[in-house]
């Protein structure tokens, strides 16, 4: 679709990707704050946001996703912080600890409704691996709801 602005005509081509495009960028500052403001200040965890910055300046842009998916490592472990919970970058993605209980947590973006439990089983398979009980935490976000066909991620149970 292309529109005029009125102000001085120039022609500019607005697509549902570039919208899709800017409304994922904003999520992603969103979260950004989240982390700055909430998680601790070690030189772990500034390495960690560092790297939310090596990304592409544009979701669709991305051809490796570890800066966005350190970023969204990143927010859960400030809402961990934010609760009280000491977290700390570590396999699996988090390890916290709360009123003296430890615990983990495996951080997984799903992107294609098909990988839904690829993702889950892949987030178990680190929990098991760290030996710490813990949680998956699922970022379904990018899955487009209009061709979803089945229940969001965070209701979908994985028998382990």
């Amino acid at each position: 679709m292309t529109r005029l602005f009125p102000e001085d005509g120039r022609a500019v081509s607005s697509t549902v990707e570039d919208f899709a495009d800017v409304t994922e960028n904003l999520r992603d500052l969103q979260l950004l704050e989240s982390a700055l403001r909430y998680l601790p200040h070690s030189s772990r965890w500034n390495h960690r946001l560092a790297m939310t910055l090596k990304g592409s300046e544009f979701t669709g842009d991305d051809k490796n996703a570890l800066a966005r998916n350190t970023l969204f490592e990143c927010f859960v472990a400030a809402g961990f912080s934010r609760c009280g919970a000491r977290v700390i970058p570590e396999e699996p993605d988090i390890i916290g600890r709360w009123k003296g209980w430890r615990f983990s947590v495996a951080c997984k973006r799903i992107k294609s409704q098909k990988k839904v439990v690829d993702r889950l089983s892949e987030g178990y398979a680190q929990l098991a691996a760290c030996r710490t009980p813990g949680f998956v935490a699922i970022d379904d976000t990018m899955l487009d709801e209009d061709v979803f066909a089945g229940p969001r991620a965070h209701e979908v149970v994985v028998e382990r």
